[in-house]
């Protein structure tokens, strides 16, 4: 009797941590995330086959890294899980990569982080984060990446930064095409006080073997 309520327990165990997990096929989004997990979604043609695939991001929901504030907000501070479904002939989705730790928590007590995912009538993947802070900070970063698919894997094609000062109103953004070397520094002032000009500035940067989503952490 031992053993069956042993196994038993086992079994009832590993489901409920299977359950937890993003399946690796399906035809909805509905199908493949676990219940309660918040989701992002972008959908295109990735590997230009004439399908739609899913660009995903899902965030668990392990209590143990849920906060809940005196005020009723949860924060919570799961990590979310990056995964790109290749849609097949018959329809359904497969899982082609998942990306569990390239992606920090988007909550935190001192600020949030907005996520917005895109696919290019080319087929390219555009990954955007701006991060806004509640106090320690006046400002507010964002961060855009460009992966083209190739090879089986994506590469990092482009890339832009950008930064908000609520205190000065200077916007500065940071353009990198990393086919043709080249980077755009622009600078603006969004008060109306401010009489200082836009400025840009263009230069070359060294050439390097492109980056691998999944080989660097991906920050605002």
């Amino acid at each position: 009797m031992r053993t069956k309520i042993f196994l038993l327990t086992w079994v009832l165990t590993f489901s409920t941590l299977s359950a937890q997990e993003l399946q690796k096929d399906g035809r909805s989004v509905k199908e493949l995330v676990p219940e309660g997990w918040a989701t992002n979604e972008a959908w295109g043609d990735l590997n230009q086959d004439g399908r739609d695939d899913l660009v995903l991001i899902a965030v668990p929901n392990d209590s143990a890294n849920i906060k809940v504030r005196d005020d009723g907000y949860a924060i919570n501070s799961n990590t979310p899980i990056l995964a790109i479904y290749y849609k097949t002939e018959q329809g359904k989705l497969h899982l082609q990569s998942q990306y569990p730790d390239i992606i920090s928590p988007l909550q935190d007590e001192t600020y949030s982080t907005e996520v917005s995912l895109s696919v290019t009538p080319k087929g390219a993947l555009s990954i955007s984060m701006e991060r806004f802070f509640s106090m320690g900070s006046y400002n507010s970063p964002g961060h855009t990446w460009l992966f083209r698919h190739q090879n089986d894997d994506f590469y990092l094609i482009g890339e832009e930064t950008k930064s908000f000062s609520r205190l000065t109103g200077e916007n500065e953004r940071i353009s990198i095409n990393y086919l043709t070397n080249r980077q755009c520094q622009f600078i603006t002032y969004e008060f109306r006080d401010n009489q200082h000009p836009p400025k840009e500035r263009w230069t070359k940067i060294p050439k390097k073997p492109l980056q691998t989503l999944g080989s660097f952490e991906l920050e605002p």
